[in-house]
């Protein structure tokens, strides 16, 4: 059940990151970068309370533990950039790309739409 969650989670997450490319486009941000998550990446875990303080979280019904997992579990809370220069996005994903040890990407889908 655990990975069937998280499956839904990161789909349901999928879906939004799709949303909000049509969207950006309509406001004339064509590029996009791809999606942060606290924990993942360079990103640090510790920016969940700040980022949840923006997001109005408690609103929301979701928090973080003092050592900043998110409450309800599966919750996600990511940073999408969003921008006119094509070149900023495409630079940092080759960087960070070059120096991946993964097989595999969540993000593949988002990095080929470019």
């Amino acid at each position: 059940m655990d990975a069937i969650a998280s499956i839904a989670a990161e789909e349901v997450a999928n879906e939004i990151n799709q949303i909000i490319v049509q969207k950006s486009k309509e406001l004339n941000l064509p590029h996009q970068t791809m999606r942060y998550s606290p924990g993942y990446g360079d990103l640090a875990i510790d920016i969940q309370p700040q980022l949840l303080a923006v997001l109005d979280g408690e609103k929301l019904g979701i928090s973080a533990t003092k050592t900043c997992i998110l409450q309800p579990e599966k919750s996600i809370t990511a940073i999408i950039g969003l921008g006119t220069n094509e070149n900023s996005y495409k630079a940092k994903c080759d960087f960070h790309c070059a120096s991946c040890k993964f097989d595999t990407c969540v993000y593949d889908k988002l990095a080929t739409s470019h």
